[in-house]
């Protein structure tokens, strides 16, 4: 399971470099109102900032065996929301890296963003953690594939790209469901969609 995630993580991270190789840098750091105002290169920080704060961990738990992970203590890189190229390095050190730490192992997860009033620390895993990454990764491609589409609308996106697996999955049943009711189709896909 742990080779799996790994070569998971690794292919979300190098989908990354695709689009950070292909963007210029005014492209990036475009500030977007359908963001919310934010950038594709602070969606991009984002991502790499908790990448960044597992293997941190994972180094540390060599020497240190009760590391506590907390992914809100990290220190704000604002090159990596400025520059695509440090990005891109910053995503290629983590493809080298992940896969040499992914025998050590984590075992506290530290939570000081939960709306309660103490510090919470609860059991984790590798897996538990990288699996976490993975998901909170696609959720920011999904906002950096918004931000492509406005900044960088010539620039063909991977189908994939920013897409959970679940999600296709689902929408592939749902598609094969439906295929030979156009008219339930049609009203819940709305008029013109294509089956």
């Amino acid at each position: 399971m742990k080779r799996t995630l790994v070569n998971v993580a690794i292919s979300l991270l190098e989908d990354a470099k695709w689009y950070l190789d292909r963007l210029p840098q005014s492209s990036y750091t475009h500030k977007l109102p359908r963001l919310s105002g934010a950038s594709i290169g602070t969606h991009t920080r984002h991502f790499i900032e908790n990448f960044q704060a597992l293997t941190e961990a994972l180094r540390q738990v060599q020497t240190q065996p009760d590391v506590v992970l907390n992914y809100d203590c990290y220190s704000y890189a604002g090159a990596i929301c400025e520059q695509p190229g440090i990005a891109s390095r910053c995503i290629t050190a983590l493809i080298e890296e992940i896969p040499m730490l992914m025998h050590n192992e984590i075992r506290w997860l530290e939570n000081t963003n939960l709306l309660v009033e103490r510090l919470v620390v609860i059991p984790t895993t590798f897996e538990r953690e990288l699996l976490w990454n993975i998901e909170h990764t696609l959720h920011h491609f999904a906002m950096i594939k918004i931000g492509l589409a406005v900044v960088a609308p010539c620039l063909e996106v991977p189908a994939h790209f920013g897409v959970a697996p679940s999600f296709s999955s689902g929408q592939s049943n749902y598609l094969q469901l439906y295929r030979n009711r156009p008219a339930l189709f049609e009203a819940e896909w709305g008029a013109g969609a294509v089956v």
